[in-house]
């Protein structure tokens, strides 16, 4: 028992510990760049830094194939000797000016309505989140496509390498990963996917206080700024995604810290050390996925020209603007540099080009992406509006879009941040427009989300005007969690007026919803009454954190109370619903993955596998498998970008019609493909019918199946097909590790 419950704690131990030192030497940096009284200032440059180190970390330790626990605890070692050895550099007369004025404090009902609207916020976020913490991950994600999957690959590996998946997303592997080498950060710290699950959820609460601290330097009072910033952190998406392990929420969380460093750049004497500070957090964001490259690199570009022509003298400027340009690369430099060498391309797979003149020769152009199944056309605008609504919610849509067109400034005197709060609703809305104009993929509302981030700062001024706008805000956000969206107007279920589009589905459930059934159903009563006690639990935290406090207990309260309300929820959905049992979730290839489950030892089998698109899950529980896909030929090594290249040199174009291309199946060799598997001494191999949609040469044969079903069925003498259903066969190969090709 002792020997179980020491193997229990070491997760437990090592997490701590590596987070625990990051979190000093961050702490401890953050005053070279943050006075010490400023402790809003000091825990952002502390996050930013921190995290900054980590991703530096993962890379550097990532190419020299130390990506273990040991090495990044001597990195974080090295973080702080440098934190601390480099600290008599603070200098007084860095010291940041004081924020504007918030004038008088909240009135008594506005405190407890912010409390309210923290509390329900924060009880449904329990109530998705200690699920997504226990049970299995969602199949409808990228997560298990590929954000899960590279990080589990590159810990088990203990190096960064591309991850080949030719029947999924076939350019993420060259896409920026700072997000996916924080959930194999997560990974290596715990020593499995448990944390990686809702990786996303610290990024989730740093935008809710990033949206608080800000709206509070621009006027806001703190009841205002928190039922805002609950407005954001409710919006369906935002509180659905941010417990799949997606990346959107920690590009959000990275945008808006970087908005938050220009505020304090323009409010606090244009300090370069604010300015850089800013510069790495878009660049955390723009590591984190292809379209920050969108979103960030245009803003960072205009920041530095308005640095240069509005400084004087113009050489501060230059300077001011060059290290924000260089501190914004420092983060994600690396994917782009990475890219370059190996296909000259910073955007590949991308490819851009202005009439015939090529600027980045990758594999797809924006002709190719309108075939993809996400595609919608920029023409239409019912789609877009029915897209924007079901984000928001019908019923609070009109707040918001009030709030952006500037009712917080009607009959209000003219103040300083005016400017500042004009800027920030316009890049709101600039940020909509470019999803709309620039993305192709316009069915994935998640691309735009940071935008409302921004509008959460003009909703915080409009909510700040009486405390009655609050209450009522207030009560708006309960009947968002806890009503369909057709309340009070329609019936579940029937077409509301203001959908203006078929091909975007409005959502019929409440985000958190409350069905106590009749007759009474004891399992069913017991999921509604637990739903109850966390939203008691969010109050209750809310309370705690929100309360007039002093000294260290009073401020310590809510985040250990929350911790161990986790920690004892996540407890009781193990034990009451036995979930460390349920390993897969439910899925059309559920049995396929038990009977692999099944026959894995704890050691782990070599898997190869073809046709699907989530092979995640042939991982097993623990991750124990190692799985990987076979190239069909003989250049084992070959990645995408050398397919393309040899095509190219064959004569072929170097464009394919489709996001999906298929380079590498198009001269399939039986011989070549089994030398790979003996090389790699596989032991599974596992064959799915493949989606047309991923790939036009995946499917082979007349049931939808690829070309590797077809050779394992011709060599019933090393394959032994030990499952088969219509979806998904599964052959084990033999002898073990040692077949042979004649």
């Amino acid at each position: 028992m002792a020997h179980c419950r020491r193997i229990a704690l070491s997760p437990l131990a090592w997490t701590l510990a590596l987070n625990g030192l990051l979190g000093l030497a961050a702490w401890r940096a953050s005053h070279m760049f943050e006075p010490r009284s400023d402790h809003a200032g000091r825990a952002w440059a502390a996050g930013i830094l921190g995290v900054t180190w980590l991703i530096l970390g993962m890379q550097v330790l990532g190419n020299l194939t130390l990506l273990a626990r040991g090495p990044l605890l001597g990195w974080m070692v090295i973080g702080i000797v440098l934190a601390f050895g480099l600290g008599h550099f603070a200098r007084s007369g860095n010291a940041a000016q004081p924020p504007p004025s918030r004038g008088e404090p909240d009135a008594p009902v506005s405190r407890f309505f912010a409390i309210l609207a923290f509390g329900l916020t924060l009880g449904a976020m329990l109530i998705v989140g200690i699920p997504a913490l226990v049970y299995p991950v969602k199949v409808v994600s990228d997560g298990p496509i590929y954000h899960l999957y590279f990080a589990a690959q590159w810990w088990k590996a203990q190096r960064l390498f591309l991850v080949p998946i030719p029947f999924g997303e076939s350019g993420a592997p060259y896409f920026p990963a700072n997000g996916d080498l924080w959930f194999a950060w997560l990974m290596t710290a715990w020593g499995g996917d448990r944390l990686a699950r809702i990786g996303q959820a610290p990024a989730l609460a740093a935008c809710g206080w990033l949206i608080v601290v800000l709206a509070m330097r621009l006027g806001a009072k703190r009841a205002a700024a928190v039922v805002a910033a609950c407005w954001f952190l409710s919006i369906l998406p935002i509180l659905l995604f941010s417990f799949e392990a997606n990346v959107d929420t920690l590009f959000a969380a990275g945008f808006l810290a970087g908005i938050y460093g220009l505020v304090r750049y323009d409010q606090e004497g244009r300090r370069i050390a604010t300015l850089s500070l800013s510069g790495l957090s878009f660049g955390l964001a723009w590591g984190c996925k292809p379209t920050g490259t969108l979103f960030v690199a245009p803003l960072v570009a205009m920041v530095a020209l308005a640095l240069i022509r509005e400084s004087r003298p113009r050489r501060k400027g230059a300077i001011h603007a060059l290290a924000f340009c260089v501190f914004s690369l420092i983060p994600c430099g690396y994917w782009f540099a990475r890219n370059i060498a190996i296909a000259g391309n910073p955007l590949y797979p991308a490819h851009l080009a202005i009439g015939d003149l090529t600027l980045f020769a990758g594999w797809y152009d924006t002709s190719a992406m309108s075939r993809s199944p996400y595609f919608l056309p920029i023409r239409a605008l019912p789609a877009f509006w029915d897209i924007v609504i079901a984000v928001l919610d019908p019923r609070l849509a009109p707040i918001w879009l009030l709030a952006l067109a500037g009712f917080w400034r009607w009959g209000r005197p003219r103040s300083g941040v005016d400017r500042i709060v004009w800027s920030l609703a316009a890049l709101a809305v600039l940020n909509v427009v470019l999803y709309w104009v620039a993305i192709p993929y316009r069915t994935q509302q998640r691309f735009m989300l940071h935008a409302f981030g921004l509008a959460a700062i003009p909703l915080a001024l409009l909510f700040n005007r009486r405390p009655w706008i609050t209450a009522t805000a207030t009560v708006l956000l309960a009947i968002h969690l806890f009503t369909p969206y057709s309340w009070p107007f329609l019936t579940p279920g029937s077409r509301p007026p203001w959908s203006l589009s078929t091909e975007v589905p409005q959502p019929q459930e409440p985000l958190v919803p409350l069905k106590f059934p009749l007759p009474v159903d004891s399992s069913r009563w017991l999921v509604e009454v637990s739903k109850l006690v966390l939203l008691t639990c969010g109050i209750l935290v809310a309370w705690l954190g929100l309360r007039r406090s002093r000294g260290w207990i009073g401020h310590w309260a809510a985040p250990l109370t929350l911790i161990a309300i986790v920690a004892g929820a996540t407890a009781w959905h193990e034990l009451t619903f036995r979930a460390l049992r349920l390993t897969y979730p439910t899925f059309e290839y559920l049995p396929a993955w038990s009977a692999i489950e099944t026959i894995s030892p704890e050691t782990g089998l070599t898997i190869a596998y073809s046709g699907t698109d989530i092979p995640y899950y042939l991982m097993a529980r623990g991750l124990r498998n190692n799985v990987r896909y076979i190239n069909i030929d003989d250049h084992p090594d070959y990645r995408m970008h050398d397919y393309q290249r040899a095509a190219v040199r064959a004569g072929l174009p170097s464009l394919w019609p489709d996001p999906r291309p298929g380079w590498d199946r198009l001269a399939p060799d039986r011989d070549g493909w089994l030398k790979s598997l003996k090389r790699e001494r596989v032991q599974l191999l596992v064959v799915a019918r493949a989606n047309p949609a991923q790939g036009r040469l995946n499917p082979y044969d007349g049931e939808g199946f690829p070309i590797e079903r077809r050779w394992a069925d011709e060599r019933a003498d090393l394959f032994r097909l030990i499952y088969a259903d219509p979806r998904i066969r599964v052959y084990s190969i033999r002898p073990i590790g040692r077949n042979s090709t004649d």
